[in-house]
């Protein structure tokens, strides 16, 4: 934050002084000069924001309809994954049953979703000038080398894929396919992330969840999550 204020000092000119000129006494028969008023104190620069203070973790988990913890990861990084607790709990659950009780429900047995389930959100912020189509092209390029020598196998789909564009959203946002996966009934989970702009600051918005809830529906859900935010960006 210091530097941040010595940078905008010496663009605007605040930082350069000439000791002589300033104490030179008045001109003989001219009143003393009146002291110069102080500068208000700089506003701490935006980029400083905490990224936990963007989305609480009850916001994270009402739109997954799931409990959820924050957690700092560096400087502009939160991170929001389910509570521990639950998947425990389910499992304490699980094993009063036993294996007789698992063995007896045969192939109508089906894993806790507490269990199942996956989510990790993460968001970060920063400072750049990229435009809209500069990153939009740095992922095509990416998705360019990456799904052509990436065959579908094991249930992984093509990743690096255009998403949509997400309106009502700051400057702009659009969100980028990063990867699918499907083994029916066995496993789904379905990453993306979203990118959008306010002003000065850039938002990426990740999200990893199982069971995978389909494109649009995480868009939608990503698009929620990424107003809240950048609402608190202005």
């Amino acid at each position: 934050m210091k530097s941040f204020a010595f940078a905008l000092l010496a663009v605007l000119g605040c930082g350069k002084s000439d000791s002589k000129d300033n104490n030179a006494a008045p001109a003989a028969g001219q009143p003393a000069a009146a002291a110069p008023t102080a500068a208000p104190a700089a506003a701490p620069p935006v980029a400083d924001l905490d990224p936990c203070s963007l989305l609480t973790a009850d916001e994270v988990g009402k739109e997954f309809g799931k409990t959820v913890i924050a957690k700092k990861e560096g400087r502009h990084q939160c991170e929001y994954r389910l509570d521990p607790a639950e998947a425990q709990k389910a499992l304490e659950e699980l094993e009063k049953g036993g294996a007789a009780a698992i063995a007896k429900s045969g192939s109508n047995f089906k894993m806790p979703s507490a269990m199942s389930s996956m989510l990790d959100v993460e968001v970060s912020i920063k400072r750049d000038a990229e435009s809209e189509d500069e990153i939009k092209k740095m992922y095509a390029k990416i998705a360019a080398g990456l799904n052509g020598n990436l065959p579908e196998v094991h249930g992984v789909n093509n990743t690096i894929e255009a998403g949509k564009d997400i309106p009502n959203v700051g400057d702009w946002a659009f969100t980028t396919q990063v990867a699918s996966v499907d083994m029916g009934a066995v496993a789904s989970t379905r990453g993306r992330l979203l990118e959008a702009r306010q002003g000065a600051l850039r938002l990426t918005l990740s999200v990893t969840v199982a069971p995978d809830p389909g494109a649009d529906k995480l868009d939608t859900q990503m698009g929620d999550l990424a107003r809240l935010a950048v609402a608190k960006m202005k």
